[in-house]
Formats: C-alpha cells, structure tokens, sequence
C-alpha cells in the first residue's frame, strides 16, 4: 500500500509515515477469510506489509541504474576484501547484498501481479476536514496519475486517517480494542458516513517532551507483544529498501524525492521513532485497517473474481476444484515484435484473472487456493502459447507448493526454461533461479549448482561471476565433496570477476585453488593470480600496502619460475621496475638441482661436522642441473659465506628436461671456516642468487688449513693399477703389491719427508699386524709388498693409508688414502674331511690345479674334479696357471 498526505498532515506530522514504514510483518490478527462461492473460511493471523510513499515509487531507479547499483553493490565489498592474508573465504556476504538489490530493485512485470498496489492510505489533519472532500479527491487525482504504480484493482482500496494533535480529552471517544474514534465532531462524521467507519481512523500524535528523547530505542521495543515491529534496517527482508550500503549510489543515480522542510517547531509536532507509546498507536491503527478493512476488501474482491470466473466456465460449482475449460473468447492481442509472435494480455483481460484471483489469495496466506489457481491459470497460458504468462504462473505455482510443503521443483524448472528460452527475458529466469537454489540448496546441492549454470551467460559478467560461485559453492556441499568441480567453477567465477574489474574478488576466487594438484589448471591460476596482485598494486596509493601485493605477485611468479611463462613475466616484471641498479632475483626455482657430490679432497678429514680442506688447494662440487625449458646461464658459480675462497665460474646451456653435470670448483685463499649455501648466476643481464635448503648446506660446511703438498699415489696388485677399481682374486691367492709415493710438485725434496703405510690388508712378509702397526715406505720409489686375499669369498673394501711428514717436523702430518673394492671368490671348495685327509674340489672348468701338502706331497687335480691329500696342518698350499696361494681348512 501506499501513503498520500496532506500539505498539511505532511507539515504536522512529516515523519509519520517513516514511523509506518517500520512495521514489516503483522501478527496475531485473528481474523479470517470466507473462500467465494462456499462455506469454508480460512484463518489470516499472520501478514506481510509493505508500505511506500509515493516520492519514493517516483524515484525509483530505471535499469540502467540499477545495473549500477547492482556493480556499485559488489564493488564495496571487492575494495573492502583483504585478499593480502589469502585462505580460503567460505562467506560470500557480496552476493547477498546482490540478490537484495536485485530483488529489490526488479521491474514490474505486466504478466503477474507482483508488487501490485493493493490501495492508499490518504492521510489529513482535523483542519482539512472542513474541505476533505476536496483534499482527498485532489490526492486520489494525484495518486491516479502516477504511471509507476500498478494497481490489483482499477477500483483500489482507499483508507483515511486523520491526524489530531489535541489531547483526546476534549473529545468524546469509545475505545474498542483496536483504539479511540472520534464520534462526535461533526466533519468527521461525514467522513465516516461517505468512506465507511471501518475505513477512518482518527490518529492522536503525542506532544514531544522531554521524556520522548530518552525513550528505548525501536530496536529495544518488545515484539512479544507486538510482533510487528521490526527493525528499520532489516536486511534479511526483501521487500526492505535498498541496503544502508547503497544509500550514496541511490543518491547519486536516482532523483531522491525529499520532504518538505518542516515548520517552525512551535507550529509541527514531529514524531518520535523511540517513543514506544506512539509504537503502540501505530500498532494497534494497523491492526484495526487490517481487520476492519482491507480483509474484508480483499474477501469482496476474491468475490467478485470468484463470480466472473465461474461465470467464464460456465460452471456453478467452487472454483477450486473445478477442471479448466476454454469456452470463452481470448481478450489477448498480438505483439509483432521480434521474430516470433508472442501473446500479450491486458490486466484486466479474461485470461488474466484467474493469475490475479492467484495473487490476491498467495498474499492472504490461503497457499492451497492459490496453488489450485495457479495451475489452472498455468494450464490455460500453455493452452493459448501465452509462454511468458506461462512461466509466470508455473514460478508461482512452485512457490504456492514450496509453501504448501509440497514443492513441485519440476515448475520451477519449466519457467526458467521458458523465461530463457522463449521470452529471452534472463532477469526473470534469474530470479527464479534464487528462490529454487535457496530452496534445495542444502538437500540437493549437485542440483542447485546445475540451476547457477544455467544462468550463466555473455550478457552479465557480474551475474555469472556471482552465480558460478555459488554454483562452486554447492559442489563443495555435495556428498561426497566434488572438489575439482567446485574449484573449476571458482577458477571461472574469477575469470568473469577479473572481465568486470572486480580484481579483489577474482584473486579471492582463484586464491580457492592454492590447495590443488590439478597441474594444468593451477599454472593457470597461480599465474593470474600473480597477475591480479600485481595490477592491484598498481591501483594502492598506501606504500607500504602496494608493496606487499607487489611482493605477493612477484613472490608467485618466483615459486613458480621453472616454468616458461612465469618465467618470463617475472623477468618483465623486475625488469620494469629497473631503477638503474644492477637486477638481483634471490631463489628462483630454475634450474632445478637434481644432486649435489662432493668430490673426494685428499687426505681430507672431519673436524667436528665440518670437512677439512687445504688452502690454496682446488676443491670441486659435482652439481647435475635440470630445466623445464631451454636457457643459458652465464657466470655460474657456487656461492659461499665467504670471500676468502676464490669460486670458478662457468657457462651452461640447459636443454628442455635434459639434466646437465657440471662441475664446480674452489680454493679457499687463506686459513678460515666457511660454507657453501648456493649458487649465482646471470640470465638476460639479471643475477639470480639460489640459496641452498638447510639440509644441503650442513653438508657442505668446510674448514681450511694450511697442510704438506699434496701427493700421488699409484698402487698396483698383480698386473693391476687398483685407483678405484674393483679387484678380482681367489681365495688365499697371493700376489705382488707395489705401492708408489710422489709429490704433486715434482720441485719437492723426497728425501726430507718420511712416510708409513696402513692397510687393513694381509701383507705377507710383515710379522706386525699392518692395520694397527704401520710400516714405513719410502718416496719416489717402488715399495714391494706379498699382499694375500681373505680366505673367505666375499666383496672385501681394502685400504692404503699413506701418512707422511717432514724428518724434522713430526707434529703436522698429513694422510692420503686409497680404497679399493676387493672381490674374493672360490677356486677351491672344501667337499670333507675325514681325519687329515682333506678332500677339495677344483671349481674352475678350464685350469687343473695342483696341490701341496708337507714338503713332499703334491696333487693335481683337474677342472671340475675332487681330489683327496693328507694334511699336515691347517693350510694347504695351491698353485694354477700364473697363479698361487694356499687355503685355511679351519676356515
């Protein structure tokens, strides 16, 4: 309903009707409603109210300012969103505050009645009652004038209240139970007489005083009571104006219809909002223009539609469960626009009463009437290809169910498809698209996402945003969590975000993604991502605020810098930020280090859990590199915390996944401890510096000292040079060892320096236990030594420890080793032995082998064969082609 006053009602009382405005639902009305044509009523205790000025119909914004209050809506909360922390954003409070302007702001629709005006509440003071009738036939000219309002009926309801600022006293009153009425002033009574008494209302505003300023405010007020008080700023009901949110763009984008300026404070009586007397007033005339009047208007209307209907089917019986039938001629006419002919009915054509009987009864609460009209009204449209009208009702008919607790989904799904498909009109397809998603959301969440989809489309980049989200949204409800679709559905929902220069939302959006391992997709994301920071950044004034959403971006491009593409943008990015300064770029992850060996330092040792090494000694890391893609890195070298160490530096050409060995090497300059903690590198005129992980760099901790020259040494075990090779022998086999000593720089005196041997080796000939007794060796000459293998087949690591120092200088000394990998197997097996007489089987196939045993005793025994000596004692002597040895039979 809507409100019209008087010149002087609004000077009076100019804040009556915001005080009006405040009440949204009324409760407990006790009143009831006769179905036309039957005996059977229906309780009405609770409805919904609406009530609007005429200055604010008039302003109501026109479509393309709705579409700014729509972006205007989202764009407050993208500049508020802190999209620095990252973390997953479960609310979408954005998309409430959407669907509230949206809803609000929908035009009015000429296939349906909804927001239809059902009448007007005129309001004057007892000084225009001496010309009311003039006064009230100026403003229902006035309130008919208006083309914004769309009316229920042509005949619309009409109720009067006369404002009174005179106490009560001086006028005799009966009380009811809905509050006084003036009887005995007589221009009221000829009011009373030409509208009704149940359509007048004498209203008496208190006086302000001093107590009203400290009085409770409204949103104290005690709704047990009075349940229809609600706050001003209820922001969960969509009948409410436009979000406090919003108030700067209504402002700026419609043309606000202000109020008169009040009187001089003697002459005006303003309302309190806080005084809770005047709560109660309000209250109570509500109640009462309710139940004595627009109840029994609406139940007279149901009446007169009830009667017109029947009379159209040419049927006696109640309308509610008649069956449809056509007999009477269609009022429609034809609209030639577009391609096709589509049907367009007058409001007050034949067709449409059965939707408007529909309407009226869905207001009242009366569901199951209601829905019984809205599918015949749906029946009748289908009939006729009044498509539109069809998927009206067919909207209606599903909400009529949902609300009878017997939701036809499958309604709501034919009018989105026909609002899309054949009226083309997507904004009514968008709204019934809220109320089915807020409807099965919870329940069938896979469902509600497929009804997001639907809407998405190339003509709204805000929408699609929004509903692809609430789309993801539900497919993280889903049982079980569809994941890799929601995130999908993010990714896109940041992709239309970005296209509408919402960047804060898009990067929420695809911030979404941090956590998945779709690799493809995450490229994607991580990189617009990167991007998005970075062209907020751009857009921050705050300093240090622009420099954390740069650092952000450009912190995405570097972790992810072994690929191409971030690759690139990141050297574009450091590059246009060049202020003359030679470019630094610390960790970026290219190239990948695949493995990282230390080469062997000889006569290295531990010091602690640092590794000794040698000054003015080189020194080399083996490092295997890997790229994604092709690239050249000049000036490679290992970085370490110190800058006595000289490093070489080398050029690498990286091949796409082919991994690469280089070696590095370098030479501490003076005695210190350092560490290697990475490497260095330039690429396209900017260095990289990557730092090693804590874990490789505990490994690479050194200590340099000052040591004796270095040395060679060559050792040869029969017809073998064993540096690092692996040594074949038979069990027990001896064989000649030379081992030989010289000096690196050949200019060094051998005969100054002193060395000794330890090997954990048989050396035959030496009567001390080699391995804890060393023996002397000399340089620059050959040392000869019987070595003889284990008795026992197996790998054998063998080792020379070669220490020398000066003749004269016995405390610093230096070691030098050798390992060798001993292989031992048989050529003998022990097959008995009874007593002394041993029996062994000759393992070759091609060699015949000779035994000894004693001074005497000789066998040979040929390949494959098992020969039987006495033993004299625990070893037998053997001998075979080019080689010799003996066993131990107690081994």
């Amino acid at each position: 309903m809507t409100m019209m006053f008087s010149a002087k009602a609004k000077s009076l009382a100019p804040n009556i009707g915001d005080l009006l405005k405040q009440f949204k639902t009324i409760k407990g009305l006790q009143a009831s409603i006769r179905e036309p044509n039957s005996d059977k009523y229906y309780a009405v205790n609770d409805l919904r109210i609406k009530l609007s000025e005429t200055g604010e119909i008039e302003s109501k914004p026109n479509p393309i300012q709705v579409k700014k209050l729509l972006y205007d809506c989202v764009l407050a909360y993208n500049n508020d969103l802190n999209t620095f922390e990252g973390g997953f954003i479960d609310e979408t409070p954005w998309f409430n505050a959407w669907k509230k302007v949206f809803l609000t702001n929908l035009e009015s629709n000429d296939h349906d009645f909804i927001g239809a005006h059902v009448g007007v509440i005129f309001f004057i003071t007892e000084g225009d009652l001496d010309n009311f009738r003039e006064i009230l036939t100026k403003l229902q000219a006035e309130v008919k004038s208006i083309s914004s309002i769309k009316w229920f009926f042509p005949n619309f309801l009409k109720y009067i209240i006369v404002l009174s600022d005179k106490d009560s006293s001086l006028f005799n009153q009966e009380n009811d139970e809905f509050g006084p009425t003036a009887t005995l002033h007589p221009a009221y009574s000829d009011l009373v007489s030409m509208y009704d008494t149940n359509k007048c209302f004498w209203f008496e505003i208190d006086p302000v005083n001093s107590s009203d300023s400290d009085s409770e405010p409204v949103t104290n007020y005690d709704t047990m009571d009075n349940a229809n008080v609600v706050n001003i700023l209820d922001h969960q009901d969509p009948l409410t104006s436009l979000m406090t949110l919003n108030d700067k763009e209504i402002e700026e984008h419609t043309e606000s219809v202000q109020p008169p300026p009040p009187p001089p404070e003697s002459k005006s009586k303003f309302i309190q909002p806080n005084c809770q007397r005047m709560l109660g007033k309000c209250d109570k005339l509500l109640r009462r223009m309710f139940v004595r009047a627009v109840i029994p208007w609406f139940e007279k209307q149901l009446g007169i539609l009830a009667e017109a209907l029947a009379s159209r089917k040419g049927l006696r019986r109640s309308i509610f469960s008649a069956t449809k039938q056509l007999l009477a001629i269609s009022s429609s006419t034809m609209n030639l626009k577009g391609p096709n002919q589509s049907i367009v009915y007058s409001l007050e054509a034949n067709e449409m009463q059965y939707r408007k009987f529909a309407d009226l009864t869905m207001c009242l609460g009366l569901y199951d009437v209601a829905y019984a009209s809205y599918y015949a009204a749906r029946k009748e449209f289908q009939s006729e290809g009044a498509w539109l009208y069809y998927a009206g009702a067919s909207e209606a008919a599903a909400i009529a169910s949902y609300l009878l607790n017997k939701f036809q989904k499958y309604y709501l799904d034919q009018a989105i498809v026909y609002y899309l498909e054949s009226s083309k009109s997507s904004h009514l397809a968008a709204r019934a698209t809220l109320f089915v998603t807020d409807v099965i959301r919870e329940s069938s969440p896979n469902e509600a996402a497929g009804f997001f989809i639907r809407l998405i489309s190339e003509d709204s980049d805000l929408r699609s945003g929004l509903f692809l989200e609430q789309a993801a949204k539900c497919f993280l409800l889903a049982f079980p969590t569809r994941k890799r679709k929601a995130i999908f559905h993010f990714v896109l929902a940041g992709h239309r975000y970005n296209r509408c220069g919402l960047k804060r939302l898009a990067l929420a959006s695809y911030l979404k993604y941090s956590s998945s391992h779709w690799s493809l997709a995450a490229e994607h994301v991580n990189f617009t991502v990167a991007k998005l920071y970075l062209q907020i950044s751009n857009n921050i004034t705050d300093k240090e605020l622009k420099t954390l959403y740069r650092e952000r971006g450009l912190n995405l491009l570097q972790s992810n810098a072994d690929k191409q593409l971030f690759f690139n943008e990141f050297l574009k990015e450091l590059k246009a930020k060049d202020d003359g300064e030679n470019l630094l770029a610390t960790n970026v992850n290219i190239p990948k280090i695949e493995s990282i060996t230390k080469c062997t330092i000889e006569g290295s040792s531990m010091k602690g859990s640092r590794q000794i090494c040698f000054l003015n000694e080189p020194m080399s890391l083996q490092l295997t590199l890997s790229s994604s893609f092709d690239i050249q890195l000049n000036d490679l070298q290992l970085l370490v915390d110190n800058s006595e160490v000289d490093c070489t530096s080398y050029e690498v050409n990286l091949e796409s996944s082919q991994p690469f060995t280089v070696t590095c090497s370098l030479m501490p300059t003076a005695i210190c401890d350092f560490n290697v903690i990475g490497l260095s590198f330039n690429i396209l005129g900017t260095k990289f510096i990557n730092h090693f992980n804590e874990k490789i760099t505990k490994t690479l901790m050194f200590s340099c000292i000052e040591t004796l020259p270095p040395i060679n040494v060559t050792i040869n075990i029969g017809q073998l040079t064993a540096n690092s090779n692996t040594i074949e022998l038979y069990t027990g086999q001896i064989v000649d060892l030379s081992i030989l000593c010289n000096f690196t720089n050949e200019s060094i005196s051998d005969s100054i320096y002193q060395a000794k041997l330890t090997t954990n080796g048989n050396l035959k000939g030496f009567d001390g236990d080699s391995l804890k007794q060393p023996m002397p060796i000399k340089f620059g000459q050959n040392n000869s030594f019987q070595f003889q293998a284990p008795y026992l087949p197996k790998l054998f690591p063998l080792f020379f420890s070669i220490s020398y120092h000066k003749t004269d200088e016995v405390i610093r000394e230096r070691t030098v080793t050798r390992n060798i990998s001993l292989r031992v197997r048989e050529c003998l097996q022990l097959d008995g032995l009874f007593h002394s007489v041993v029996s062994l089987k000759n393992l070759s196939t091609s060699s015949s082998i000779i035994l000894f045993s004693g001074e005497n005793e000789k066998l040979e025994v040929g390949p494959g064969l098992t020969g039987h000596i006495l033993a004299h004692d625990n070893y037998i002597k053997w001998e075979s082609t080019n080689v010799h040895g003996d066993i131990n039979i107690s081994v």
